[in-house]
């Protein structure tokens, strides 16, 4: 779920390799038909899923070996994406007779943050081992790659900026390479 964006594309990738199936279910698969041509004939499928609507996630669940949910936002209502909603896609995981589940959350998740994102992945992630305790919870830093949008972002400001202010200059960052994350979530 959520395997149109930047992360889903390369996880994608990684598990068509594998040679599994893969359905990508997201508000927007279309976002992913340059994947089709990586399969073979009935490996790849895309489905239109709103998260938010338990009858649509059960649909694309259904049959499913494995979920990756790599559903996330950072506006709009977090809770219903990455809080109460992580938990029902691990339910509806569950109730379809998925054997496994990964829940990709983030590197700063914390139930007690005053940031809304932080704070709803870590209740996504309770959330998802209380409906699947078997469930993997994978907290990767930031990711980048060739068509990222973060560290290309600032490569394109270092290029047309004649200098760039230093946010943070005591934060430490450590990124991920995109496809070593996609690797260890397949």
């Amino acid at each position: 779920l959520g395997g149109s964006g930047f992360f889903g594309r390369h996880l994608a990738q990684a598990l068509l390799a594998k040679g599994a199936r893969v359905r990508i279910a997201s508000r927007q698969p279309e976002r992913a038909y340059a994947l089709k041509p990586l399969g073979n004939l009935g490996q790849v499928q895309f489905a239109r899923c709103d998260v938010t609507a338990a009858e649509q996630v059960a649909a694309v669940l259904a049959g499913a070996d494995g979920v990756v949910n790599l559903v996330g936002a950072f506006a709009g209502d977090l809770d219903a994406l990455q809080g109460r909603g992580a938990g029902r896609i691990a339910a509806a995981a569950r109730s379809a007779g998925a054997a496994a589940f990964v829940q990709v959350s983030a590197i700063g998740a914390d139930a007690a943050s005053p940031v809304d994102y932080a704070r709803t992945k870590a209740e996504g992630e309770a959330a998802v081992l209380a409906e699947f305790p078997a469930a993997t919870i994978m907290r990767p830093s930031l990711l980048f790659g060739q068509d990222d949008g973060f560290v290309n972002m600032f490569a394109g400001l270092i290029a047309a900026l004649p200098a760039l202010p230093v946010f943070g200059p005591s934060a430490k960052l450590q990124p991920v390479f995109v496809d070593d994350a996609a690797e260890a979530v397949a």
